[in-house]
Order: structure tokens, then sequence, then C-alpha cells
């Protein structure tokens, strides 16, 4: 699979403020900030935003694509105080960020979403000439009203439970909006004493919206001169992070609006020393390696003496490396806190590595994603550190696993809800990401409890995944009949099975003394592939060092609280961490940040 468009040295890791950034260089003396999306739009918006910051450096305009505090890869959490100044003041530091270190004569925004929301906001104070608004988030009230819906049809999969609820706040995708934040998001209207933004404004936007135009009317109420286009990829987009597909033609429209008559005249452009960000527990470096530097990652590592044993966190389905949210950087800067080092890492075609043609999901289940794993062992044994555990969720689970059949390296395995051992490239993704409602077993233990005749009575039921959870049941219990037949006809006709291939690989690892920990949620569809192979909950599964783990109440992506709690411990358990328990918000909050 061709590369798109590659980080190498078009990429440089910069830091100000205590927030995370890729500076994309260009010898242009115009500069771009590109204000991301906020909350879970982040998932799927991520690799297309590095694609358009790729792009309008391609164009010659130098662009800045950063985290905003308390998001991705910055300092701070979803539950520090004043979230939306905080934000505004992570664009403000852009601006003079690209205005003191790049010297740039004139800064233009790109924000998507509540992004394009906050770039609105802070337009006229930059001091920016051109300002193209991505889908904006016109009314905050409207933003979160759509916010606590979704999370509230949703948290029943996401076996949230209550707490949340009690304090108020609005989960979704693992991200969290407290009351504080969502006080202070609904307040804003764009429409509301809108005044000059900027010389120049181009708005994308799904066709037609009301808000929109009322937007741009009040825009061109002040004198400004407004452009609207129709953001055609607006709804592939806004997929699931897997399947979200980058809006090429949209973007170059984004990026000939920027690009329209500027000032050909090129500099030598100023790269500004990589940067790096620190607390009083660990110190994280944004790293590109690997063949043409095609692949990222950022290493964490404890700023006390650390113990002998370094964790690999792989990319979760179409994910990028912070992890649903925002989990991989909260349990690296845990256990950075406890003296083990981390790199969580890109694979080529998602989040920060090179972009590979179509949507994240082609990066999935790739053979030459264990070269890609290689790499990364390399790069931390080159920082002198050794004894590496590979964690894995989902795909990242398979990855993990074939990595290590491939590379003696790994001395421990982390893998949480693995769909398939082997992967034939016949499966449809697709299909199974549709099928991946729950584990047969836990609708089972529904039927035998009356729990589900109680939900049928209350109307609690939803009518249209019926059918699908219905053909789903029958293809796994069809698959569990097969692979109690099969066996005994292959063993017949000499054939080897994928049982048998499975056990060998799993067999291999145990004689070379790897440790491998299965980790399912409770009702995961996972548990029905392990059954598959080595009966329920995996009790064929009689080997070395080869242990199967289950998290209660958790659903497939480890959403609650609670659940992520329980996955680090077993994490920490893992790595011979002593002092089990991951670091509260509250708790996180009192490592002060330093200099970085």
């Amino acid at each position: 699979m061709s590369g798109v468009g590659s980080p190498g040295a078009r990429m440089v890791p910069v830091s100000f403020d205590n927030c995370a950034g890729w500076l994309h260089p260009a010898a242009g003396r115009h500069g771009v900030i590109l204000c991301g999306a906020l909350n879970h739009e982040i998932l799927p918006l991520y690799q297309s935003w590095h694609a358009l910051a790729a792009m309008i450096a391609d164009a010659g305009l130098p662009a800045l694509r950063f985290d905003y505090h308390g998001t991705g890869d910055s300092l701070g959490d979803d539950r520090d105080p004043c979230r939306v100044e905080a934000w505004l003041d992570s664009i403000r530091a852009a601006a003079r960020f690209m205005r003191e270190e790049l010297a740039v004569e004139t800064l233009d925004i790109v924000g998507i979403r509540l992004g394009a929301t906050f770039a609105a906001l802070t337009a006229a104070e930059i001091g920016v000439e051109r300002l193209a608004l991505v889908a904006p988030i016109v009314s905050g009230r409207g933003y979160i009203r759509e916010a606590r819906a979704r999370s509230g049809m949703l948290a029943g999969i996401w076996r949230l439970g209550e707490t949340n609820a009690l304090r108020d706040e609005i989960v979704n995708d693992g991200f969290i909006i407290t009351a504080d934040t969502a006080a202070a998001i609904s307040r804003i209207d764009l429409t509301r004493g809108a005044r000059s933004l900027a010389r120049e404004v181009l708005i994308l936007s799904e066709k037609p919206v009301a808000a929109i135009d009322k937007l741009a009317n009040a825009l061109e109420a002040t004198g400004g001169h407004i452009r609207r286009k129709d953001f055609e990829g607006f709804a592939a987009l806004m997929d699931s992070a897997t399947l979200a597909k980058i809006p090429f033609d949209d973007w170059r429209e984004i990026v000939a609006f920027l690009a329209e008559d500027r000032d050909s005249a090129e500099c030598t452009p100023a790269l500004p020393r990589p940067g790096t960000l620190a607390t009083s527990s660990f110190r994280e470096e944004r790293m590109i390696f690997g063949r043409n530097n095609g692949l990222s990652g950022v290493l964490c590592r404890p700023i006390a003496q650390q113990t002998a044993a370094t964790v690999l966190f792989l990319n979760t389905g179409g994910n990028p490396h912070i992890g649903w949210g925002r989990m991989s950087v909260e349990h690296a800067r845990a256990l950075a806190a406890r003296g083990i080092a981390s790199l969580r890492m890109d694979i080529a075609g998602l989040g920060d590595a090179v972009l590979l043609e179509g949507s994240p999901r082609v990066a999935l289940y790739r053979e030459e994603s264990i070269g890609d794993l290689r790499k990364a062992l390399d790069l931390l044994e080159s920082r002198g550190l050794t004894n590496f555990t590979a964690v894995g969720h989902c795909s990242g689970a398979w990855l993990a696993l074939n990595g290590a059949i491939a590379d003696p390296r790994i001395r421990r395995l982390f893998l949480v809800n693995l769909q398939r051992f082997i992967w034939t490239g016949q499966e449809d993704l697709e299909a199974l990401m549709a099928q991946a409602y729950r584990a047969t077993d836990s609708y089972l233990q529904e039927i035998g409890s009356g729990v589900i005749w109680r939900r049928l009575l209350q109307g609690d039921v939803n009518w249209p995944r019926l059918p699908g959870i219905a053909v789903s049941m029958v293809r796994r219990a069809g698959a569990r009949i097969a692979a109690r037949v099969l066996p005994i006809v292959a063993q017949t006709l000499g054939i080897v099975t994928e049982s048998a291939r499975i056990k060998q690989m799993l067999t291999k690892l145990s004689a070379r003394g790897t440790n491998v920990l299965l980790v399912y949620s409770d009702t995961d569809p996972g548990r029905d592939e392990l059954a598959r192979h080595f009966g329920p909950s995996g009790c064929r599964l009689r080997m070395s060092g080869i242990r199967v783990a289950t998290i209660e109440n958790a659903d497939h992506d480890i959403t609650s609280e609670a659940a992520r709690a329980l996955y680090f411990n077993l994490l920490s358990s893992e790595v011979g961490v002593t002092g089990h328990g991951i670091a509260s918000p509250s708790e996180q909050r009192r490592h002060v940040a330093l200099a970085a």
C-alpha cells in the first residue's frame, strides 16, 4: 500500500504552554494554525487533520496543528477547571509560537467543529488575515444538547453506571465534559454580537444548515468577505475512527483559499528545536522513526529511577496513539509515576504516522505492521530500554500477538478483547464491526436469569439491532459446533485446522517463556473466539504462562472509569509494579508541570 504523505523531515514535534504540537514546515511567509476538534470528535477527525496540515505545507504555507491543554498529548485532563478559557489560551499560545519561533509575517486559522468555534472567538484578537471555519458549532447550547443525548443513548452500551450521571458529566467515547465545562460551552453563540473576524472567511458546511446561514449573514453584516462551500465529505469524515475517510476534495478547497494570491517569495524556514513536555513524574518526547521516518510515537519516561520494564502501547482500531478516551496517555503517565517507561506508537496508516490510501481501516490487520512494531522495539533499544511488554486492544491485540511470534524481544503480552488470533485476509472488517455486539453467553445468561424478559416487558429493547444480534449468535453457535467437529475430521484427513495453528503459536510463546495475559470484558464477543478454540473462558488453554482474566461490567472499549481502573491494575501487575491503582485526576494534577 503506497503512502500518500510521510511525516519524515516534514513534521517537527514542538511544545508551548504545556501543549504538544506538530509543525509542518514550509518556506512560505504566511503561517497557518489548525484548531482541531474536541471531546469524542478528536478520534474520527485526527487523521484527516493530519492530512490537511500536510497539504497546507505542500502548498508552501507552514502549518501548526496542536493538542489543546488537557487533550491529546498535552498536559492536563478533562476535569481541570476553566476548560474553555484554557482551550482559547492554547490557540493564543499557538499564535505566539508561530510569530516568535517561525517569524511568520501573517497568520491564518483553520478550525473544525468546536475548534472552528474557538478559532472564530480568537481570530480578531490574534489578528488573522484568513479564517476557514469547517462545520463550525454555532450554538454551544445545541452542541451540549446533542452531546448529552448521545451520551445518554450509549451509556448502556458503555456500561457507565451512575457515577458520571451523579456528577452531571457527559461521557462520549471515554471523553468527559464536566458540568462546569458544559455550562461554559452552552454560553457560546457565534451569532450574538458578531464582529469582523478576518479579511476573508470561508465556511464549509453541510447543505443547508439554518444556523450556518444565520452565522454567515451576521458576519456579512460586519463587512467581512464571506465565502460558502458545501462540505461534501462531512458524513464520511465523521464516521468511526476506523471507517472515517479523508475528504481530500474539501481539503483542496481550503488549501486553495489559504494559498490564493499569496506572495510566492520564499524564505528559509526556521525550524524550532523538538519540544518535550514534563511534570514532576514523567518527561515525554514525540518522535518520528522507522523506514523513511514513516512511524510516530510518544516516548514517556519516568523522572525517578525506573524499573527494568518497558511498555509498548499499540493502536486500538483506527484510533490514534492517544487511545479511546485518551486511555493510553493516562496509563502511560500513571506507569511513569511508578517507574515504568513506555512508547505509545502509531503504526503506518494511523494517527501521526505515514498516511495510507483509503480510510484508517486499511492499516488494520496488515502483515507489514509487524515490521512497524519491530522498528519501535529497535527505537526503544537505541534509548537503552529493554524487557518489553506489548499492550494491544482489539486489532492491536492481534498485532501484539503476531509481533511477539516474530520478535522474541517481547517478554510479556497484554492482549485486551482480542477478536481474532489469526487474520486470513478473507474477513470483512466492516461486517465484523457491525456484528460485534456481545458474547453469546452473556445473552444466554440474561435469558436464563429473566433479565431479557423484564427488558422486553419494560420496552427497554433496541429492536432494530435484534436481527443482527440473532444472526451473530447463530454464526457463533455454528462456529462453536464446527470447532468441536472439525478437529476430528481434520485429524482423519491430516489437515491442520485454525485452532491447531493457534495452539502452535501459543505453545511457541509458552516454550520461549513469554507471559501472555488474555483480558476480556465480561460480555465481549472476543470471548466467543476464545471459546471456539479453547472452550468456555479458555478452559482448555493449559500452557505455562498463558492466562485469561475478565474485567466485570466493562464494554469492548473499556469506557467507564471503574473498568479502566481494573484494566490498569491488571497491566501494572503484569509489568511488576507494586501498589496498584491508577492516579485520580486530582492526584495527577498534583504533579507540577516543569518547563519543557
